[in-house]
């Protein structure tokens, strides 16, 4: 049998016959003064509670919560953000779940907060978000009178456990594959997580074992238990002469103790609930650019993200002043926080280090950029050249100078302060590059090395008869992206081991490779992604951490003549998408010489030696192969699933005995 509810705003509290049995006023000053304080505190802290006397310690609270993937929540608490203490907490939470595929139990008034669930609890009469249980077996105090020193105040109790029902539990001690919303903002005092029970070692020092409620990892706000007492994992470490109600145990002749601003009412807040009168604009907090750094020519076109502390909406063309004198202007990403502009380089305009104007340069341009709920957002811009800024992350040149070098020259005795030209030598290809003309030349002089550089045009690159290298420890030594022709003769690049690939090829239209040695990159020697073609000529790749020669590109086609493959970790020559016709060359030492893995592989007087699979064709993928030496393999071939391989009729290759071939050879081609 239940009584009547109570009048209250956001909480709303049904008292149960065993409340208005100890009380006869409990229930309207729950539904009054304790709902006031939530109301006060918050603009959506809305739930339906039913409260009840039983057989329990001191208080407990049952509740119902939905799984939320942690994109989810993170965009949830971005989409209701309001106030400083939601910018700071959101600003460290990083983007990837750092309880990895976790998901998050969110309590049902929270998403409500949180604008993941619709309506109101009282929309369905006799449902509620939670039930609180209070002790019938300890003398409780109503805050009438004087408290006794073995009474416990009953309103601080159901505060607690109300706090629950709104979602401040943690599940740390849980062991399962759920987290709740608290258990983002719980760390070690050295600001490290983890989810174990240790100790309650004071959070105001650094330590490893202990738990503490923090909004940015770094200040330490509350002390969470943390050790497997008995208490809940949710709750602050009691401290009877500085009581809080989130206590993990109520303390007798204590009394008129309520949600606290620095406590109960902030972690509230951060976990997704607003404050009232708490309104702060979303921010611009980052400007950069997916574009590859390098130069840029008339046509280019150039990406440029602008990343704001909360989702906004877009109307229109807002644009973005640029320091070349060129406007970029907006072009995707309403509704995210995330918004990406495109700027098409135009004649006259130039800037060795492109970045905006001002930071006012973001413009409405007669559209609109607004927050969640229509809000006002700031357009204001990190300083140019600070961080976060556009020119401070990025290394992009816009150069339309007319009056540039048909043919270029780089020296290690040069600098990139000179023109490039015969008397006055650049130091590196970038400078250089920046200096010549599409389809021109860039002469290296003498030996040395010349730095990493991202080719944007049709260029001429040679180096004859000298050492001229490139040492790339991260990134890439060459990256081509440029739709015209590109020919390089003569370069050595190293990737230490650490350098990511040797040339990366995103766009071109044909690519000429002489007399180069590629060497000791973490990824491939060589990765064609482009659809266009590739000629590779007298030429060493080796020593990559996964391919020699990658090609997946469908539309792709490459020639390799007279070139080795050796010591490749995956292989040597290796078509995912594409073909590739290989002749008088060699693979060795690599788990699969020559692969057509998914594409087409021709090979023509090569040869394979020392690999654990000479030849090897998978996932439609097919290998031809005449007039080649196949020895010391420990498989001469191998047809994987769906793979074909066939050599000539006439036999023309010779394949030594004791090389355990994998698969049956299909019928072989005729030669004419």
């Amino acid at each position: 049998m239940k009584a009547a509810s109570g009048t209250g705003s956001g909480i709303v509290y049904t008292c149960d016959v065993t409340i208005n049995a100890v009380s006869a006023t409990a229930c309207d000053t729950l539904n009054t003064t304790i709902a006031a304080l939530y109301s006060n505190a918050f603009t959506n802290a809305n739930a339906c509670i039913y409260i009840q006397m039983g057989d329990t310690a001191g208080g407990l609270s049952s509740w119902g919560y939905t799984e939320y993937s942690y994109n989810d929540y993170r965009n949830a608490l971005i989409a209701v953000a309001a106030g400083a203490n939601d910018t700071t907490a959101i600003n460290n939470l990083p983007e990837t779940n750092p309880f990895g595929s976790n998901t998050v139990g969110i309590t049902f008034a929270l998403q409500r907060a949180l604008g993941l669930l619709t309506g109101s609890c009282s929309d369905n009469p006799g449902s509620y978000d939670g039930t609180i249980t209070i002790s019938n077996s300890i003398p409780l105090y109503f805050r009438t009178g004087s408290i006794s020193n073995n009474q416990y105040d009953f309103f601080m109790i159901a505060e607690h456990e109300t706090d629950e029902v709104l979602g401040t539990a943690s599940c740390a001690f849980c062991g399962s594959s759920i987290v709740y919303p608290a258990d983002y903002f719980r760390y070690h005092s050295d600001g490290t997580r983890s989810f174990a029970a240790g100790t309650n070692d004071p959070c105001s020092s650094s330590d490893s074992t202990n738990a503490c409620f923090s909004i940015d990892g770094v200040h330490m706000l509350q002390q969470y238990n943390n050790m497997s007492n008995g208490n809940d994992a949710g709750d602050w470490v009691t401290n009877c002469a500085s009581p809080l109600v989130q206590d993990a145990m109520i303390c007798g002749g204590i009394s008129g103790i309520d949600i606290s601003p620095t406590a109960e009412i902030l972690a509230l807040d951060v976990f997704g609930y607003t404050l009232v009168g708490s309104s702060v604009p979303g921010t611009v907090t980052s400007v950069a650019s997916p574009t590859p750094n390098g130069t840029y020519w008339v046509g280019a076109s150039i990406a440029i993200q602008i990343a704001f502390s909360e989702a906004v909406t877009v109307t229109g063309t807002p644009q973005l002043a640029l320091n070349s004198g060129g406007t970029a202007s907006y072009s995707s990403g309403s509704g995210t926080s995330t918004l990406t502009f495109i700027y098409i380089v135009e004649p006259g305009q130039n800037t060795t280090s492109l970045d905006y104007t001002s930071t006012g340069s973001l413009t409405l341009n007669g559209g609109s950029i607004q927050g969640p709920g229509n809000a006002t957002v700031s357009l204001t811009l990190p300083a140019p050249g600070a961080p976060g800024s556009l020119g401070a992350g990025t290394d992009i040149v816009i150069n339309t100078i007319a009056t540039m070098n048909n043919r270029s020259f780089v020296s290690t005795t040069g600098s990139d302060a000179n023109n490039c030209s015969a008397s006055a030598y650049c130091r590196s290809f970038a400078a250089a590059l920046a200096l010549t003309n599409p389809e021109g030349e860039i002469v290296v002089v003498n030996s040395g090395g010349y730095g990493p550089v991202t080719i944007t045009q049709p260029v001429v690159i040679t180096a004859i008869d000298i050492d001229a290298s490139i040492t790339a420890t991260s990134g890439n030594a060459l990256t081509i992206n440029t739709t015209g022709n590109v020919t390089i003769t003569g370069l050595n690049l190293n990737g230490d081991g650490t350098g990511n690939d040797g040339v990366l090829v995103q766009s071109v239209g044909f690519l000429r490779l002489y007399n180069m040695q590629i060497q000791n990159f973490a990824n491939n020697g060589i990765e064609f992604t482009a659809s266009g073609n590739l000629a590779l000529y007298d030429s060493k790749v080796n020593d990559s951490g996964h391919d020699g020669l990658l090609l997946q590109n469908a539309s792709a086609q490459a020639y390799a003549h007279n070139s080795d493959f050796d010591h490749n970790a995956f292989a040597g020559a290796d078509s995912v998408l594409g073909n590739i016709i290989i002749a008088d060359s060699s693979a060795d030492y690599n788990q699969y010489g020559f692969y057509a893995d998914g594409a087409t592989v021709a090979l023509n007087n090569d040869r394979a030696t020392f690999n654990t699979n000479a030849m090897a064709a998978s996932s439609t993928g097919k290998l031809y192969f005449a007039d080649c030496l196949i020895s010391d393999n420990t498989h001469a071939w191998s047809i994987l699933a769906g793979g074909t391989i066939a050599d000539s009729n006439p036999g023309t290759s010779l394949i030594t005995p004791g090389q355990s071939p994998i698969g049956t050879l299909a019928s072989a081609i005729a030669l004419q």
